[in-house]
């Protein structure tokens, strides 16, 4: 089945560079690579101001990649961010935009598209000259993507739970999936209530994707960036610190955002004596 048919289009994009994203993505056999889908509410939007920051925590908390699901005014704030950070450690992250539909997908300046089947109207697809990337929200609707050249596809937890049909093992999902953790092409998202589980994170790792995805909903959630992060990113146990104590998600909020000020500080004071002005604190 060809890419067109699953993303309900008649023609794809003249140029589909697909680098910047899955470079992103490669990991050591036994590292997870973590994509954040940001998500911005239409009764609580973000301001510019807290995008850059989120966009900035992400970065430095090591996310793979940004999925937003928002607007091309939010989109641009991110890339804008991102871009700023070229030079640095760590650099800029790629950032994908959800469709929901058509609207704001022409003229669309991420890295890739993320849609589902028939969600991208025809003459929007073909006006972006973005890489596609299929988003499965059913089994069935996954084994269409795997079924196509797509380097990357995004699957949701049902759909990955259910493949090749239900009950069945990570180790049968794994052959579905093509293979090694390595080569895989398939970023599966936690599901509800396994989003700070680096244990779930790492299984899928090892079951043959090349990654997770998560949500991060600024507005409820209880901790930053860092703090969501942090256990999928580690090797050692997430219940546990390196003394063996157990951290609540309060300590681990407290300890991200502190971390992230001080090392905003710092660059901010190293800016301000090149410039020969006062730094600004946390506000």
């Amino acid at each position: 089945m060809s890419l067109c048919a699953v993303l309900g289009v008649s023609a794809l994009p003249p140029t589909l560079d697909y680098t910047p994203v899955l470079r992103a993505l490669r990991k050591p056999p036994d590292t997870v690579a973590v994509m954040v889908r940001l998500l911005q509410r239409d009764d609580a939007p973000l301001s510019d101001t807290e995008l850059r920051e989120y966009s900035e925590q992400l970065r430095l908390a090591g996310a793979s990649a940004i999925v937003l699901k928002g607007d091309a005014r939010a989109l641009d704030v991110l890339l804008e961010e991102q871009a700023g950070s070229a030079g640095e450690y760590p650099g800029p992250c790629p950032v994908l935009f959800e469709a929901a539909g058509s609207s704001g997908v022409a003229g669309c300046r991420a890295q890739a598209l993320v849609a589902r089947s028939g969600t991208v109207a025809a003459g929007a697809a073909e006006a972006s000259s973005l890489p596609l990337v299929p988003l499965a929200a059913t089994a069935a609707e996954l084994q269409e993507a795997l079924a196509t050249p797509s380097p990357l596809i995004l699957s949701s937890a049902a759909a990955w739970a259910e493949l090749p049909a239900p009950g069945a093992s990570d180790g049968a999902r794994a052959d579905a999936a093509a293979g090694e953790a390595e080569g895989s092409r398939v970023v599966a998202e936690l599901g509800e209530g396994e989003a700070g589980s680096g244990e779930r994170a790492r299984e899928l790792r090892g079951a043959g994707c090349a990654g997770v995805v998560i949500d991060f909903d600024p507005r409820s959630s209880l901790c930053g960036p860092e703090g969501v992060l942090r256990p999928l990113l580690s090797k050692r146990s997430s219940a546990f610190g390196s003394l063996g104590l157990s951290l609540g998600m309060g300590m681990s909020a407290t300890v991200a955002s502190d971390s992230y000020w001080i090392t905003k500080q710092m660059k901010e004071a190293k800016a301000s004596q090149r410039r020969g002005a006062p730094s600004s604190g946390k506000p």
